[in-house]
């Protein structure tokens, strides 16, 4: 693996992994958990505050790279500020993805309270698509969601 563009002296951000069930959890925020029912060994990316300490980005970065797929799905976990969630990401997206154009990528904005309207998101969905070829999904607090 190794695809993304982590910063030199910050291998120690990126930890291997293959559980079934990843969790990632914010400082008084949310929780997610990636299903990873295959057992496949992916690298989990601590990226605020370790892979990225001097500017806006957001919590996590998965990269899977396997003979099933590349993918990197990038993770902001929320209390209820989507609009600046989604900023945090598309910064992080540009700054570390291998290929922000096409790379396939997902990223995923967890949140405890929803704060955006449903157009508005579709079009955020639309523009991250079209741009950085990913999906953009907003889940719950709690929420499980596989690899």
């Amino acid at each position: 693996m190794g695809n993304l563009k982590i910063p030199p002296g910050k291998a120690h951000c990126v930890k291997p992994v293959s559980d079934k069930t990843i969790p990632f959890s914010g400082k008084k925020t949310s929780t997610l958990y990636l299903l990873n029912q295959a057992g496949r060994r992916v690298d989990k990316v601590e990226v605020d505050g370790c892979a990225i300490t001097d500017a806006v980005c957001c919590d996590w970065a998965v990269e899977l790279d396997d003979h099933f797929s590349h993918e990197e799905i990038f993770i902001e976990l929320k209390g209820s500020h989507i609009t600046h969630a989604i900023s945090q990401i598309e910064a992080t997206v540009v700054r570390l993805s291998s290929n922000p154009a096409q790379t396939r990528k997902r990223c995923l904005v967890v949140f405890n309270r929803d704060t955006v309207s449903r157009a508005w998101f579709q079009r955020q969905q639309r523009r991250f698509q079209r741009d950085y070829n990913a999906d953009l999904d907003r889940l719950r607090n709690g929420s499980s969601h596989p690899l």
